[in-house]
């Protein structure tokens, strides 16, 4: 009976096979097919702790290797507590990695040797449970992590306390679905990444943040200190920084460096949920290093609720957008623009920089409110905005822009139009025409560029000191009006960079301030510029060459003696004494 039964399936096998496999044998019985064996799955077992290396430290007596679906390491460990998983030598590839902690446990897995997988978890069973992973430069190796699933998230992070700290090695996430840290499920569930070396890249977006999970106690944060973050996919998420519902924020200090391919995103994506009970905070804090991307944004329209708050701070180091637009999400533009959500109801945004370079193409900001965008505060600068545009371009500041006494802005040496509604543009500190490129030992890359203000007006306050630079008799920065009743008020010193291989002489002049201003009040307190002397007519706005103090002094002294002189009486001559 039983070499029938095989001669019976084995025929019906072989028949199945010329057929091209139209059913399997239970299927063609009417029998439901048996479930699929479960994934191969290596849990750990060592409650101790131990090497990852060591057969028995594992459920199955073996070492995880690319034939188990899953590798957990926490949920299969049977006491509570902590326990460390260390590695001293070679890793298989493996498939899926889960650091999975039970609700009391404390799962910490330090990696100095490579290791290759599809996916990475770092997610526990409540939001009392911790899961850590640790990438660093040891002994025995580099802890270098390659992620390469084609199908889903590379590396994301569940229900718990997640922390990623990365001292050494590299993190490479090769999937186009990226990275997602923050977990959709409710709950004070928090996922906390610093690195102080090493190089963190994802092909894909990365995402920091949960788009559903309004728990007040829930937050994403990624400080980065040293070591290098690349995100490397050129869309309108390449760093999200927030998502809509749950705290955000990256902080970005030391020598580190944030590459960012297309859009850097202070806010995240919309959101499909109801407008929160609670304020959500998303934020960026830069105090050194440096952060480049193709374009930023500081808010996002369309996101439903008014309790979200975007915030940007730059203390140090420097922030840049640099596209060019020849791709999507390249544009260049630093964006802070509040404006109004779907609900009608006006987001709040700030901007607190007091230190370091802030550079973009084009700005647009809209803090929603009447206080200037302000450049320094007066005590920690210098703070530089710098406008790198390599063709004529404008910028919006609707609330207005306040260079302060520690600040500078710097402008390319192309046409920059400055566009404001309630306050005018006020310089507090320095303005440098065309000189976009200095460095921060102040040595000048000189080029000759125009600034056109569209708002209220320009003012210089006392502490002001503006740099024109002059290329020609012809050719020299210039500062015009857009539109009518723009004010001009002057003040402050004035440095007129005459560029090499350029000879001045008295009576030359150069009408640096348009014709098109409606009204002109003030003067420059001080104007230097080539060993020249200089004088300022303010009802024109021009700069011209006089004659030398000294040499206006002596020529007038001359006169005088010559006047004295030629009025001396003449005397009699004395008589001859007579024989």
């Amino acid at each position: 009976m039983v070499g029938k039964t095989f001669f019976v399936v084995w025929s019906r096998s072989a028949l199945l096979t010329v057929v091209g496999g139209l059913c399997w044998p239970d299927e063609a019985e009417g029998k439901t097919p048996p479930p699929p064996p479960p994934a191969p799955v290596s849990g750990w077992s060592n409650a101790a702790g131990g090497d990852w290396t060591v057969p028995t430290n594992w459920a199955k007596g073996t070492i995880p290797n690319s034939q188990d679906v899953i590798t957990t390491i926490g949920s299969n460990a049977s006491a509570s507590g902590t326990f460390t998983v260390t590695t001293s030598g070679g890793l298989n590839n493996i498939q899926v990695l889960e650091l999975v902690a039970r609700n009391d446990q404390t799962v910490t897995l330090t990696l100095s040797n490579p290791l290759n997988l599809t996916r990475l978890l770092l997610g526990g069973q409540s939001v009392s449970a911790s899961n850590v992973l640790n990438l660093l430069t040891g002994n025995n190796g580099t802890g270098d992590v390659t992620i390469s699933d084609t199908g889903n998230v590379g590396l994301s992070t569940g229900i718990g306390q997640n922390r990623l700290n990365l001292a050494g090695g590299s993190m490479t996430v090769t999937p186009a679905q990226g990275v997602t840290l923050g977990t959709a499920a409710s709950g004070a569930s928090t996922t906390i990444v610093t690195q102080t070396a090493g190089t963190f890249t994802s092909v894909g977006a990365v995402l920091l943040g949960s788009a559903s999970n309004e728990d007040a106690g829930a937050r994403t944060e990624w400080t980065i200190s040293g070591g290098t973050i690349n995100a490397n996919a050129q869309s309108a998420s390449s760093l999200v920084v927030g998502r809509g519902a749950q705290r955000a924020t990256l902080n970005v200090g030391g020598d580190a460096l944030v590459n960012v391919a297309g859009r850097l995103s202070v806010s995240g994506v919309p959101s499909p949920e109801s407008v929160p009970a609670t304020v959500i905070d998303q934020s960026m804090n830069v105090n050194g290093g440096a952060v480049t991307a193709g374009e930023i944004l500081i808010g996002q329209s369309g996101i439903a609720g008014a309790n979200r708050n975007s915030h940007f701070s730059l203390s140090g180091g420097t922030v840049r957008a640099v596209g060019d637009g020849s791709a999507s999400n390249t544009s260049g533009s630093f964006v802070a623009n509040a404006g109004d959500d779907t609900t009608g109801a006006a987001r709040n945004i700030s901007i607190y920089f007091t230190r370091g370079t802030l550079e973009a193409r084009s700005f647009d900001v809209d803090l929603t409110g009447t206080n200037r965008m302000a450049v320094g505060d007066g005590l920690n600068g210098p703070a530089v905005l710098k406008f790198i545009n390599t063709a004529s371009a404008s910028s919006a500041f609707v609330d207005g822009l306040h260079v302060r006494s520690d600040g500078i802005l710097a402008t390319s040496p192309f046409t920059h139009q400055i566009t404001s509604t309630i306050n005018d543009v006020l310089i507090d500190g320095g303005l440098r025409i065309g000189d976009a490129d200095f460095n921060a030992a102040g040595v000048l890359t000189s080029g000759i560029g125009s600034l056109e203000i569209n708002g209220p007006g320009l003012t210089f306050t006392s502490n002001a000191v503006l740099t024109i630079d002059i290329a020609s008799l012809v050719s020299f920065d210039r500062m015009d009006a857009l539109g009518a009743n723009r004010l001009l008020s002057f003040g402050g010193t004035v440095f007129l960079n005459i560029q090499d291989g350029v000879t001045l002489n008295e009576g030359d002049s150069f009408q640096v301030f348009g014709s098109d201003w409606a009204g002109r009040t003030g003067t420059f307190s001080s104007i230097t510029g080539g060993g020249l002397s200089w004088g300022f007519d303010a009802a024109i706005g021009t700069f011209v060459v006089v004659p030398e103090p000294a040499t206006a002094a002596l020529f007038i002294g001359g006169l005088a003696f010559f006047t004295i002189f030629c009025r001396r009486p003449r005397r009699s001559p004395r008589p001859v004494a007579g024989g």
